[in-house]
């Protein structure tokens, strides 16, 4: 997890949300991400679905937001 300042993970939280948004995603807080130690839900804009696996950029964004949210500390 980072471990930087509050304010810097919020920043950064909004930027990835951002990002997500421009390739027509968003992030999900998921209860398997506390459960099952995997990363939050990555849902589609257009369809409202969840993208599970998401590819590419968008899954570096969605594991970095995962672990800001203290999820997947393994990952």
């Amino acid at each position: 997890m980072c471990t930087c300042a509050p304010e810097l993970q919020t920043s950064r939280r909004e930027a990835i949300e951002a990002r997500l948004s421009e390739l027509g995603f968003c992030m999900e807080h998921s209860l398997s991400a506390i459960e099952e130690n995997e990363g939050h839900a990555v849902i589609e804009l257009a369809t409202g679905d969840c993208v599970d696996p998401p590819a590419g950029e968008v899954l570096q964004l969605a594991t970095e937001w995962s672990l800001l949210e203290g999820a997947c500390a393994d990952v």
